[in-house]
C-alpha cells in the first residue's frame, strides 16, 4: 500500500534544537492492524494501521524508520518490503502516539494525500508498504538497512519470533529472526499463528516512561481480533487521541534520579552506580516483561556501588534504585 496517511498527535512540546540520538525503548509500538474497515476522517477502504509511542522526547529534525522488513540473520533488516522515514518536523514529547495509516490506492479516493499533525515529513520506500493478514511485524530502527540500531521490534506471527537460520537466504512474507539489540516482543494468537489486528489494552499513565515500556512489552497486556469488527480501530483512536501520561516525579524521586547514575550503559554485566551521596536502600532489577531478575540490599550506602549482573543474557532490563524517601526506575542495556 504505497499512500499513506501520517497523523501526529502532539501532547506536549519538548524545548530543545538539536536532533535527538534514540535508543533502544526510545519508542514503542502500541497497535499493529493489518486489515481494518475504517480510518480517521470517515474513510471505508481497508487500511493499515501501526501505533507507535515515544517515551522520550524528540527534537525538530529527528530521523527515525519503520518497516515491515524482517531481520536477516538478527543484525541486518531485508530490503524488499516498504520502509517509513519519518523526520519530527517540530519538537514532541514523550507521551506522543504517532498514528500511521496505510491505505490501499486502489480502492482508495483518488487522490489519497498526506496528512500530518502537527506538520510530520514522511517518506516510503519504493517497495509496497503493506502489512500482512498472515502475520507480520515492526520494526523500529535509525541507521541503515544494512547496520540498524533497533529502537523498538515487534513480532505479531505467533508467540516467538521464527528460529535462527529462518532468513539466511531472505525473509520470505512475513518472516523474521529476532533482532539481536533493542527492544524485542512477540505476540500472537498462539505460538505460531496471529491475529490480523493487535493492540495493547494496558494502563496509559504512568510514573516513568521506563514502567510504560515494561507494560507495553508484556504480552498479557495485549489483544487481537480477526473479524474487523471495529474494537482494534476504537482503541486505536483512544490511544492516539489521548497519548500516554506520565506523571510529574516528586521532588524527592526527581533529586534522587539526578544524583544517580549507571555505567557503563551498555554494559557487559558489570555495572556501576554512580551515586551524589544519597543513601540508598535496596536495588531492584526487572526485565521487560517485569519479572525480578536480581535485588541488592544496600542497607544505607552513599558511595558509589558496583553491581554484578553477568548472569544476565543480552537485552533491555530496568533497574528500579530506592532510598527512604523516593524510588526511580533507570534503563539498562547488557550486551
Amino acid at each position: 500500500m504505497k499512500k499513506l496517511y501520517f497523523l501526529l498527535f502532539m501532547v506536549s512540546t519538548a524545548f530543545c534544537s538539536a536532533q535527538t540520538t534514540l535508543a533502544s525503548g526510545d519508542i514503542a509500538v502500541i497497535y499493529h492492524l493489518g486489515e481494518i474497515n475504517a480510518a480517521p476522517y470517515g474513510e471505508t477502504f481497508n487500511v493499515d494501521r501501526v501505533g507507535l509511542l515515544l517515551l522520550t522526547d524528540i527534537t525538530t529534525g529527528t530521523v527515525f524508520k519503520v518497516t515491515e522488513n524482517g531481520s536477516l540473520n538478527g543484525t541486518a533488516l531485508d530490503t524488499d518490503e516498504g520502509i517509513i522515514t519519518f523526520t519530527a518536523q517540530s519538537d514532541l514529547s514523550a507521551g506522543t502516539v504517532i498514528d500511521i495509516l496505510s491505505a490501499d490506492p486502489n480502492q482508495a479516493p483518488n487522490p489519497v494525500g498526506v496528512f500530518s499533525t502537527p506538520a510530520g515529513a514522511v517518506e516510503t520506500s519504493t517497495a509496497t508498504y503493506s502489512l500482512s493478514t498472515a502475520g507480520d511485524q515492526s520494526i523500529v530502527y535509525t541507521g541503515t538497512e544494512a547496520n540498524p540500531t533497533y529502537i523498538y521490534s515487534a513480532f505479531f506471527d505467533g508467540t516467538s519470533w521464527d528460529t535462527p537460520g529462518t532468513c539466511s537466504g531472505g525473509c520470505s512474507g512475513s518472516q523474521s529472526e529476532e533482532p539481536s539489540t533493542g527492544v524485542t516482543f512477540a505476540f500472537g494468537s498462539s505460538a505460531d499463528s496471529e491475529h490480523d489486528n493487535n493492540w495493547y489494552m494496558g494502563p496509559t499513565t504512568f510514573n516513568t516512561a521506563a514502567e510504560a515500556l515494561a507494560a507495553i512489552s508484556n504480552p498479557a497486556n495485549w489483544t487481537g481480533e480477526s473479524n474487523n469488527s471495529g474494537t482494534a480501530d476504537t482503541a486505536a483512536d483512544a490511544m492516539e487521541a489521548s497519548g500516554f501520561t506520565f506523571t510529574t516525579l516528586s521532588t524527592n524521586s526527581y533529586d534522587l534520579d539526578h544524583a544517580l547514575a549507571l555505567y557503563p550503559n551498555p554494559s557487559n554485566g558489570i555495572v556501576t552506580i554512580n551515586n551524589s551521596g544519597i543513601a540508598l536502600k535496596n536495588v531492584k532489577v526487572t526485565d521487560i516483561n517485569g519479572r525480578e531478575v536480581a535485588n541488592f540490599k544496600l542497607n544505607g550506602i552513599t558511595e558509589n556501588k558496583e553491581l554484578n549482573l553477568s548472569q544476565l543474557t543480552s537485552g533491555l532490563y530496568l533497574v528500579t534504585i530506592a532510598s527512604k524517601e523516593a524510588s526511580t526506575v533507570k534503563k539498562l542495556i547488557i550486551k
